[in-house]
């Protein structure tokens, strides 16, 4: 019988005010996959590296817990570039999802 392995991740980003700004969540699961549910910026602190560096953080404590690969998805009109300028590939898109000329994406990327 197989035994669900899980371990989660979450970091929070608070500012000076102690107000949260950002955060990721995510687990790794079978295999070593390290897969991230959310990865999240307020508005206000978007463009600045906060969100490259609450992913390095994320990707940095996956691998210290054995992860070998970071699994996520996002839709073509929000995120895509992001996670591209940061070292993940695409491996698979549905088109014209959630609506007509865009794009459900699915990204990975090497940990080791």
């Amino acid at each position: 019988m197989l035994e669900k392995v899980q371990e989660s991740i979450k970091l929070v980003a608070k500012n000076d005010a102690n107000e949260v700004v950002g955060g990721v969540f995510g687990y790794i699961g079978y295999y070593a996959g390290f897969k991230i549910d959310i990865l999240w910026t307020r508005e206000d602190t978007r463009g600045v590296g906060l969100g490259t560096k609450l992913l390095i953080e994320a990707e940095n404590r996956a691998k210290q817990l054995g992860a070998t690969i970071a699994i996520l998805d996002t839709f073509s009109f929000q995120a895509e570039d992001f996670y591209l300028n940061n070292g993940y590939k695409v491996f698979g898109r549905i088109s014209d999802y959630p609506k007509e000329n865009q794009e459900f994406v699915f990204l990975k990327k090497d940990l080791k």
